[in-house]
């Protein structure tokens, strides 16, 4: 079925966010500076205490946030859906970025073109702490096939994803808080059983590297097969 969509969708960026002070300043410039004019970006800061406060402050012209505690990257996410009235949905850390002024315009080109589509994702960049880019990405993502993501042999970027929110309300409209460190994962494994989750060979987001991230923590590593198997077990 296809997923109506009006001509000029309103994207929501939702961007959970936790003592990401140093980068989030980032975030947010990048998704200012989108040449692409219906956009509102929804900050859900999980109680920080580093500069973050000031820095959201800085820009409440520009974005919409709350901070108060909250039970981790899903449930921050879920908040922001709620408080969200974008046709299209993206998920943007605190401490990555948008790739170019015109990531999100080549986003919606994409649901133009792919109506029935779910998720639409591109590549991503690598950066390192001062925002250099370690690997260009460039057509990284070409082998995505549903089956290669349910293996795991296949890892959509989240930096570099847009939802569809028809897609999303029909598989329930939130992402489950009981597998948080792979919510995203179960999020593309729940869509993509009824809807495609389309590939486009553009650079849309830059993920930044640095020792504070969840995915440098080893624990998190020897929690994850778990997880996902939490997902495909559901």
């Amino acid at each position: 079925g296809k997923t109506y969509m009006t001509d000029k969708p309103l994207v929501s960026v939702i961007t959970p966010s936790y003592n990401q002070g140093e980068f989030i300043e980032d975030t947010i410039l990048s998704v200012k500076y989108q040449n692409y004019p219906y956009v509102e970006h929804i900050i859900v800061d999980g109680a920080s205490t580093d500069s973050t406060l000031q820095i959201l402050q800085k820009y409440k012209n520009c974005i919409k946030w709350i901070s108060e505690p909250d039970k981790g990257f899903a449930d921050a996410v879920n908040k922001g859906i709620r408080t969200s009235s974008g046709e299209i949905i993206a998920i943007q850390n605190a401490d990555d970025t948008y790739h170019s002024p015109d990531s999100i315009s080549k986003a919606v080109q994409a649901f133009k073109e792919n109506p029935s589509a779910g998720v639409i994702f591109g590549d991503s960049a690598t950066i390192d702490e001062n925002g250099r880019i370690i690997n260009p990405g460039e057509r990284a993502h070409r082998g995505y096939s549903y089956a290669a993501l349910l293996c795991s042999e296949f890892i959509i970027p989240q930096a570099s994803a847009f939802i569809s929110r028809s897609a999303l309300e029909a598989i329930g409209g939130s992402l489950d808080t009981n597998v948080d460190w792979c919510a995203d994962f179960d999020l593309w494994v729940r869509i993509g059983l009824r809807f495609p989750i389309v590939y486009i060979p553009e650079v849309l987001a830059d993920y930044r590297v640095h020792s504070e991230h969840r995915n440098a923590d080893p624990a998190y590593a020897k929690r994850n097969p778990t997880h996902r198997r939490l997902v495909l077990n559901k």
